[in-house]
């Protein structure tokens, strides 16, 4: 056999063995997609979840991604691990854009600036379809180019805004433009961030490119004490119902309200102020220029104690008020002040929607009960129906077993009792222990 002949051969050899293996791969391919056809039906036979309609089944995905923290961009987190579980999954995620209306992205350098990270955010929001969206952006806030097209991309279906501040970066808030659907704006920060002016017209930037925004929340940001006061005429809010700077409570996020004196709210029911921190004459302004119809209201007054006649020219001007909450547990003039309310709202006359009182004191405060009485026993022609004063431990002070609540003597408590008797529910100690 010549040698010509000889190579002939064996290519022809090769290319029958290279058909035989193609075969052979093919139906490897084919045995494997019966096994994991097999392996879907026994699943569908052994799994609950199959026989679920698939309305429910996204109902229970959306249970799972609003019970848990803030949706980021992680393959490893919900929802997008739903996507990696089992076709069914992945089918029912992708068609519940519910699940994808809200994502909490990192704006940090680092991260906003890579390529795949990117991809992902922007197919994340494509899930979503023509939903209402809710985002979060944590970092850096003055916006890198691709984060800032996203934001702009999406503009008009934002209707929820949280931006996470970086306590070392500052603000730097640079908005990409108006957001006409924004309703709820929340800025915070995860440690004690102090504004100065530049911070100031920031913030009020944002809200300017907001003006649909009915529920405004800042935390963690104090303004600085020895910064000038912005010239600049008061920015309307007309649909803004819900503010809260910090958390009024004993656990308190205290709180910068600087911003009250930029700011006129005329449709405003919920006000909360973790600090008492402006002067007393600018609430005063405040709520005369804003005519809000005010509903709740709940202040923390620390060592800024109201004096009289500044308590009862606000609480004047907001006659609609139904709920009010005070929390006086770091003040040291609390009895003083205690004293003043009790007085002012011992006038019938004033807040006359009044429903609710609560106050939250110091475990040491020495409550004038005779004053105390005296107030709630004029309000018993009001529609007042709920008043606790709730004692606290002292703020940063071990417990000491020597000190104890101001408690109630056996006759006060005898009159507290008779007044519940007549409709008002009351609730006097520690919380979780009525003294009554």
């Amino acid at each position: 056999m010549s040698r010509a002949s000889l190579v002939a051969d064996l290519r022809t050899h090769i290319d029958q063995l290279s058909g035989q293996i193609d075969a052979q791969k093919q139906r490897l391919r084919d045995l494997e997609q019966q096994r994991s056809d097999t392996r879907s039906r026994l699943n569908a036979i052994l799994d609950p979840m199959a026989h679920l309609p698939l309305e429910l089944q996204s109902q229970i995905f959306l249970c799972v991604v609003w019970t848990s923290h803030k949706p980021r961009v992680d393959p490893n987190d919900t929802p997008m691990i739903l996507l990696n579980v089992c076709h069914l999954w992945r089918v029912i995620a992708l068609s519940t854009p519910r699940l994808w209306a809200a994502i909490c992205m990192d704006s940090y350098p680092r991260k906003a600036n890579t390529v795949g990270y990117n991809q992902l955010c922007k197919s994340w929001l494509q899930r979503a379809r023509n939903l209402p969206l809710s985002l979060g952006l944590d970092g850096c806030l003055k916006f890198r180019a691709n984060v800032q097209a996203l934001v702009t991309e999406y503009q008009d279906r934002l209707q929820s805004l949280t931006l996470n501040v970086d306590s070392i970066l500052g603000i730097q808030i640079r908005m990409p433009g108006p957001l006409p659907a924004l309703r709820s704006l929340t800025i915070r920060s995860d440690n004690t961030l102090y504004l100065d002016s530049d911070d100031e017209a920031n913030l009020l930037d944002v809200l300017q490119a907001s003006p649909g925004v009915s529920r405004f929340s800042m935390f963690n940001l104090f303004r600085k004490y020895d910064v000038e006061y912005l010239d600049r005429p008061p920015l309307t809010l007309p649909h803004l119902e819900d503010l809260r700077f910090g958390d009024p409570s004993p656990a308190m996020d205290a709180n910068s309200a600087s911003l009250l004196q930029y700011l006129c709210l005329p449709a405003l029911k919920n006000l909360s102020l973790s600090a008492l921190s402006i002067p007393d004459e600018e609430l005063v302004s405040f709520l005369a220029r804003s005519s809000p119809p005010l509903e709740s209201l709940s202040v923390v007054a620390l060592d800024v104690l109201w004096p009289t006649p500044l308590v009862d020219q606000c609480l004047r001007l907001i006659p609609t008020l139904t709920s009010l909450t005070l929390s006086a547990v770091f003040a040291g003039g609390i009895n003083d002040l205690f004293h003043s309310f009790f007085e002012i709202l011992g006038s019938p006359n004033l807040l006359p929607q009044l429903r609710r009182i609560t106050l939250w004191a110091s475990r040491r405060t020495k409550i004038n009960y005779e004053e105390l009485l005296s107030m709630l026993r004029t309000r018993r022609t009001t529609p007042l129906g709920s008043f606790e004063l709730i004692f606290v431990p002292d703020f940063g002070i071990a417990e000491s077993p020597s000190v104890s609540y101001a408690h109630p003597d056996t006759e006060v408590k005898a009159a507290l009792r008779q007044l519940v008797t007549d409709g008002i529910r009351i609730h006097v100690g520690p919380a979780g222990d009525n003294l009554l």
